[in-house]
């Protein structure tokens, strides 16, 4: 017992910067005097409020003895629970953020109880990427931070004010993208950051829905109004198909959803403001549309922004891309007409629009081949650059 003492007194000496978990460290055991107290450190896991009891949060134990059986209490909550069981985790889930709870952990030596408490209190939600991979959605969580997805999100505010996510699984990501089946999504297979920065948007519902609030019918996205999700309620959630497999993950921005599938809107167009390429050896002009996704192939079409505007959807058009297959597409060369109305060093307004192909491969608009519809309306699905015309 002495010689347990004194290694104590040379633990306090020197060594006690690092902390000591609760697991078979013989060489580190001392002897606990009556009213010592076990120090609980922690949490340095994740507690989730409200929305997800299932969530864990870890704590460690300072000055413990080895082969003990530790018993953990939570007060000041409605739902925590414990479970020790050799490791050291709590499940906890407060009611509202900043609501302080305790953590108090208990073992009997040689017939004597000893205890320690920790008081904590949660003061945030965890953000999309946080909760993404934490809830193993890795592939979300690099495609939503690589393409800036998040930050408009985060502006919103904290939980109930803000978005509803649907986030698919890794293995969903891998069917839709995975072309090779390889296992991987390699940069060529990988959608242009214009087109999956919209297909991720086409998973954000602009509010925040927790799985009691769902109900079937449509939800917009914030990709645009008239870009909804169909959602049913029944045995299961289902999102254009897609079945729920997580509900209500708590977030910063507002609530999560695991889901089993990627969610592809009918149609997209990537189309950034550029200068207008003129080639004076060939008398042509051409623009970039930077990506599209055309799921049963078709064309761009390229129209004057004010004229369509005005109802004149044939006399609008300024160029048409050469045909595309169904898919995914980058970096799509369109050369334009001689009409752009603007003269050199100005400045026009282009709307790219996905076009369908009846089946021939030639562009043939209005006798057919007629645009890509968003999912919720006869609205054509458009994106809009600035086109400067070269001097």
């Amino acid at each position: 017992m002495n010689m347990l003492r004194s290694f104590f007194a040379l633990l306090l000496a020197g060594v006690l910067a690092g902390t000591l978990t609760a697991c078979d460290q013989s060489e580190q055991n001392f002897d606990l005097q009556e009213g010592d107290q076990l120090e609980v450190l922690g949490p340095s896991g994740v507690v989730i409020p409200n929305y997800d009891s299932s969530a864990t949060s870890t704590y460690t134990v300072r000055a413990f003895t080895v082969e003990q059986d530790y018993t953990w209490s939570v007060e000041g909550t409605s739902d925590g629970t414990t479970n020790n069981d050799g490791e050291e985790y709590v499940v906890n889930s407060p009611d509202e953020l900043g609501e302080s709870y305790t953590v108090t952990v208990t073992t009997t030596i040689d017939g004597e109880e000893f205890s320690g408490s920790l008081q904590t209190s949660v003061d945030n939600y965890p953000d999309l990427r946080d909760q993404a991979d934490k809830y193993g959605k890795s592939i979300f969580a690099s495609v939503a931070g690589n393409t800036g997805v998040i930050t408009p999100l985060v502006t919103r505010g904290t939980a109930p004010d803000g978005y509803t996510v649907f986030i698919p699984s890794n293995e969903a990501f891998l069917n839709a993208l995975d072309a090779n089946d390889d296992g991987e999504i390699s940069d060529a297979e990988t959608p242009e950051t214009g087109v999956l920065t919209q297909i991720l948007q086409y998973h954000v519902a602009s509010d925040s829905l927790t799985a009691g609030d769902l109900s079937s019918g449509s939800v917009p996205t914030v990709l645009n109004e008239n870009e909804v999700l169909d959602v049913q309620v029944g045995n299961n959630v289902t999102v254009n198909g897609a079945t729920v497999t997580q509900p209500d993950i708590a977030l910063t921005e507002g609530v999560a959803h695991a889901i089993d599938q990627v969610l592809l809107p009918n149609a997209i167009a990537s189309f950034d403001d550029q200068d207008l390429v003129r080639n004076r050896s060939e008398n042509v002009d051409s623009v970039t549309v930077q990506g599209a996704y055309l799921p049963e192939g078709g064309f761009v079409v390229l129209h004057d922004s004010t004229e369509l505007a005005g109802g004149d959807a044939v006399g609008s058009v300024r160029g048409v891309s050469a045909y595309l297959d169904a898919g995914f597409h980058s970096s799509i060369p369109v050369a334009t007409d001689d009409t752009l109305s603007a003269a050199p060093g100005e400045t026009v307004s282009l709307t790219a629009m996905p076009h369908t192909d009846d089946g021939d491969e030639t562009y043939e608009f209005p006798a057919a081949d007629g645009p890509y519809t968003r999912t919720g309306s006869d609205d054509p699905v458009v994106n809009n650059a600035t086109v400067e015309v070269p001097e």
